[in-house]
């Protein structure tokens, strides 16, 4: 986003850059220094938690829960994987990218189910996506589960309630893989 403002007739442009990052593994990470025009960042250096981490799902916004009808399936058996899609903020937009299996042919079942729930004292959102998931060759493979991305509403406390415009953070989520032995 860019910004101009012009005090005591002193014009200043601001130019400022969201970047959403996914890590894909646990522990102390580093986000390296930027160049702009030869101004640099400072390395950042951050924590990542695994997902099972009691500190992890304390005040978690938004998750996605993923469970196959079987684990163990022949060449070209139809099984079933169950998406949800649980979020405690108000959603603004997002897409849920569709899960993967090497070698199989993936197909959604049917239209998104809602429903709300109560979990650990906080109410979720709940959407619910179905695939059938049919197999073309033999082995241990990896389901990937879909990835959600998008925008929750933030409350801003800069701003009064009466006036406000939602302001809007970017999300984004991933499932869990799952291990098939077909």
């Amino acid at each position: 986003s860019s910004q101009t403002s012009m005090v005591n007739f002193k014009t200043s442009r601001t130019t400022k850059w969201t970047t959403l990052l996914i890590p894909k593994r646990q522990g102390t990470l580093t986000i390296p220094s930027l160049t702009i025009e030869g101004q640099s960042t400072v390395p950042i250096q951050m924590t990542v938690l695994a997902a099972d981490d009691p500190n992890a799902n304390q005040q978690q916004d938004l998750f996605i829960t993923a469970q196959v009808s079987k684990k163990d399936v022949y060449v070209q058996q139809i099984f079933t994987l169950t998406v949800q899609l649980h979020f405690a903020a108000e959603l603004k937009r997002g897409s849920l990218s569709e899960p993967s299996l090497e070698g199989a042919t993936i197909a959604q079942i049917g239209e998104d189910a809602e429903s709300d729930t109560i979990i650990n004292g906080r109410r979720f959102r709940v959407i619910e996506r179905t695939y059938s998931i049919t197999p073309q060759q033999s082995g241990n493979f990896t389901l990937t589960s879909p990835m959600f991305s998008g925008e929750i509403m933030v409350q801003s406390p800069r701003r009064s309630n009466f006036l406000s415009f939602g302001e809007t953070k970017p999300v984004s989520v991933v499932g869990e893989e799952i291990q098939i032995n077909i």
